[in-house]
């Protein structure tokens, strides 16, 4: 799954999705590298979730030198953008909330329904959060995810919070989604942005 992102101070539009989609997640032999993303894949096909005759054509892809799959070290890397250069630029878009998340926010991750024309969004309580990861508790453990990697994890105001990568069932049986923090994508649109220190803020 991918979305489309507008970045406010440029007024760009850009497709987000995971940089593991680009390998054996999507049933490719291989992982596939920064360089290898840039050499090969000549543009990145959109298709409407709610309207499958939608197409959006992205590119180029914007080359993040040490992207790669989440791993036990963080999922702060696997990101992967393509800027959107059509003219429609009036066309909706998400933008990235400008608070960071924290310990108990309420989340929701944008799903396509499994065999079905529907899309849905899916509840969640932020348990964990830091430069490198986003977690967070599903609502409803029985939930399919399948197809979501790469799907936006959104704000109470819709805002962007992270890229959704998948999901893990804790000892206690409690099932958690994960993610690449919305800071990422920003740093990857913003070189040299660094978040302000500690940001306390009300819950929504």
């Amino acid at each position: 799954m991918a979305f489309r992102l507008q970045h406010p101070p440029d007024g760009r539009h850009y497709l987000v999705t995971s940089h593991s989609l680009f390998g054996p997640a999507a049933d490719l032999d291989v992982q596939m590298t920064p360089d290898d993303i840039a050499r090969v894949i000549i543009a990145a096909i959109g298709i409407s979730c709610d309207h499958a005759s939608e197409l959006v054509t992205a590119r180029p892809y914007l080359r993040i030198p040490d992207a790669r799959r989440s791993d036990e070290t963080g999922s702060e890397k696997d990101l992967a953008l393509f800027e959107i250069r059509a003219p429609a630029h009036d066309a909706p878009a998400l933008t990235l909330d400008p608070a960071p998340p924290i310990k108990g926010d309420r989340v929701w991750i944008y799903i396509k329904h499994p065999g079905k024309p529907t899309t849905g969004l899916e509840g969640a309580t932020i348990a964990w959060t830091t430069e490198k990861e986003l977690r967070y508790l599903l609502d409803n453990p029985a939930a399919d995810l399948r197809g979501t990697t790469g799907a936006p994890v959104l704000s109470a105001t819709g805002g962007v919070i992270g890229i959704n990568l998948g999901t893990f069932t804790a000892k206690s049986g409690r099932v958690y989604g994960y993610a690449c923090p919305g800071s990422s994508i920003r740093r990857a649109l913003e070189p040299g942005w660094t978040p302000a220190p500690s940001p306390l803020r009300s819950h929504p």
